[in-house]
């Protein structure tokens, strides 16, 4: 074995970060960020020593602002913002901690200071915080005639006071022309906007700028020092809702697996007279079989098609491994049938049997390594899916659907608050799937010895 141990570790070394849907979510999020080859989002590339690279850009925005004068509520929210982004950054903890107290990763935090720097010159030309005294707002109210929108009922509103002026400026520039810059518009800033709605609302996609915090983290002055526990009591571990939903399939699957194998292997043995060991060879083989075709092979493969996010990706891992769970357990339910009925219904006669190590044994291990995991790992680790995502999905979320924004804000509110397992965890799934398999492979090679 000793010569062959090498060269085994050589070919199977490109495949162990992928044999797992967690540890792609892994690789994804964090972990070595040497080793991180996509950030999950269509349009942002990797960019080599993110941590430094935000800190320049954070720094460029921070000298950039200066030109705004001091009083002004955006240069303080900017400034306050960005020291607090810096600290983080400057800090000792690894970019996977840093990017879960941002709530976003690196790269898109380069790409928002990068957007704040083409608005802050634009601010400083609009200057929404300089509103003259007795100004007023023109508006017209709109109405709905046939399908068109019809305008009518100009009039002259009374002057709201400097504050408020100043407040809905900031957000309604943010708004507008937060991120147009790329269109090059310099345009002045509107006087007219509906006091209900504001058009600028209509033609132009979410702000995304430094003052944007993130969906899934608390803001700088409710956010605990790095390492600290949350103090907010953590919500329900389950998914609910939609994603419970789109999981019903789990129990389904169970029951079906768990009444075919059983059936079949029923008829087999009472009717058809098929001997015990040549039942648990089938089964047992069904179960090396499920392992092999969704751990080994599917939870990594698909991640190689270059039009799939990453994300998407994640999701639809999640569902396939709990079918292939469903399945697991009911090959374990149909061999533990098995044994009962070749011990004749006797509980020492089926005891010593599995306790037999050169054979039932081993199924009884595997069939234990199989609760653990489903237990304790998975559950752990799918949390950590379910994070990665609500972070990459809230970044795309105007190209979704109603019905997926729903889903993404469910999920964002199960993540929210809960810490995050161990990415180490990913490692103990991988080395669960090759325990399960080498026992149920020795356990087949063994009845096949029997039979033979």
């Amino acid at each position: 074995m000793a010569p062959l141990r090498a060269p085994l570790l050589r070919v199977l070394a490109p495949l162990m970060p992928c044999l797992r849907l967690e540890a792609c979510a892994v690789a994804a999020l964090g972990g070595v960020r040497g080793a991180k080859s996509t950030t999950g989002i269509v349009g942002l590339p990797v960019v080599e020593d993110a941590r430094e690279e935000l800190k320049r850009q954070l720094q460029a925005v921070l000298d950039a602002v200066a030109i705004i004068p001091e009083a002004a509520e955006y240069r303080k929210s900017i400034e306050k913002t960005v020291r607090y982004k810096l600290s983080a950054a400057a800090g000792e903890a690894p970019d996977e901690q840093l990017e879960e107290l941002l709530g976003r990763q690196l790269e898109e935090e380069i790409k928002m200071c990068k957007e704040e720097l083409g608005l802050i010159p634009k601010m400083a030309e609009w200057a929404p915080w300089d509103v003259p005294e007795g100004h007023t707002i023109e508006f017209k109210e709109e109405q709905q005639v046939e399908g068109a929108i019809a305008s009518g009922g100009a009039g002259q509103a009374p002057a709201p006071n400097k504050d408020t002026i100043m407040a809905n400026a900031l957000h309604d520039g943010a708004a507008c022309f937060g991120h147009s810059t790329s269109t090059g518009s310099s345009s002045s800033l509107p006087h007219s906007c509906d006091e209900r709605s504001s058009p600028c609302d209509q033609r132009a996609p979410p702000a995304q700028g430094l003052l944007d915090l993130a969906p899934l983290g608390p803001t700088p002055e409710q956010q605990p020092p790095l390492g600290a526990p949350s103090s907010s009591p953590p919500p329900s571990t389950h998914v609910s809702g939609m994603d419970a939903a789109a999981n019903r399939h789990q129990p389904a699957l169970l029951l079906f697996w768990s009444l075919a194998s059983g059936t079949a292997a029923y008829v087999a043995l009472e009717q058809r007279r098929v001997p015990p060991d040549l039942v648990l060879l089938l089964d047992s083989t069904f179960w090396l079989a499920a392992i092999a075709c969704i751990s080994f092979t599917e939870a990594w493969v698909k991640f190689r098609a270059p039009l799939l996010d990453r994300w998407r990706g994640v999701d639809v891992g999640r569902r396939v491994f709990r079918a292939q769970y469903a399945m697991e357990s009911a090959m374990a339910l149909t061999a533990a049938i098995t044994l009962w009925i070749k011990a004749n219904g006797n509980v020492q006669g089926a005891l010593s049997l599995v306790l037999d190590p050169s054979g039932p044994g081993l199924l009884a291990a595997a069939a234990a390594v199989l609760v653990i995991e489903q237990a304790w790992v998975f559950p752990a680790l799918d949390l950590r899916g379910a994070e990665m995502i609500a972070t990459a999905a809230s970044a795309q979320l105007e190209a979704l659907t109603p019905e997926q924004q729903a889903y993404v804000a469910e999920l964002q509110r199960v993540v929210a608050h809960r810490a995050r397992p161990p990415p180490q965890l990913h490692y103990l799934s991988i080395l669960l799937a090759f325990s399960r398999a080498s026992m149920l492979a020795a356990f087949v090679w063994s009845q096949m010895l029997v039979l033979a």
